[in-house]
């Protein structure tokens, strides 16, 4: 009798741990599948950069468009103009005179990867967040915090983004070399 008990508890314990997992699945699911629908072609946004070799951040203010599923533009208005366009696999660095300056994202593997992360959550891609990051989610569909950990740790110790509803509303990178970057959204309270 007690061999039938321990099994019992060991099935019910793996069940449960089991359950855990897809529940947290499901949850991820569930919040990319929301961000996903929330279809926004223009973003205000304030972006915030301290580098550990400075006390001084860097803040520069701008709008972003995304047209799913390749085309991500970031207008810098403040402090200098400027436009950086990622159109499938090319990064375009676009001067106020219009010089352009193209760059295979292929041929930096760092820039691929946060390309593809951002997509990535714009987008409900789940299983390439999971492939690269170990997932975990805080909070309610009100307020929620998604802590993005990289699998290989090569640039970024942790990306957490936090939300709420449907919308991202902070986009924090912590970086290995301690420099840090903060994205603020602004979205137009009129809809």
């Amino acid at each position: 009798m007690p061999k039938t008990i321990q099994k019992l508890m060991f099935s019910l314990l793996l069940l449960t741990i089991l359950n855990t997992n897809v529940q947290a699945t499901l949850s991820l699911l569930s919040l990319l599948s929301n961000i996903a629908k929330e279809r926004k072609e223009t973003i205000a946004y304030t972006q915030t950069r301290t580098f550990s070799f400075s006390q001084q951040p860097l803040i520069s203010y701008g709008n972003f468009y995304f047209i799913p599923p390749h085309y991500l533009e970031q207008r810098v208005l403040r402090p200098r103009k400027q436009r950086l366009l990622i159109k499938d696999d090319m990064l375009y660095i676009i001067s106020p005179k219009k010089a352009i300056h193209a760059v295979k994202l292929a041929n930096y593997p760092k820039l691929l990867l946060l390309t593809m992360t951002l997509r990535a959550l714009l987008m409900n891609q789940h299983n390439f967040l999971q492939h690269y990051y170990k997932t975990t989610i805080h909070g309610n569909k009100k307020h929620w915090r998604l802590r993005l950990s990289p699998r290989n740790k090569k640039l970024i110790r942790n990306i957490t983004v936090y939300g709420k509803l449907a919308k991202i509303n902070t986009i924090f990178i912590d970086y290995l070399s301690n420099d840090t970057l903060t994205l603020n959204l602004h979205y137009n309270k009129s809809k």
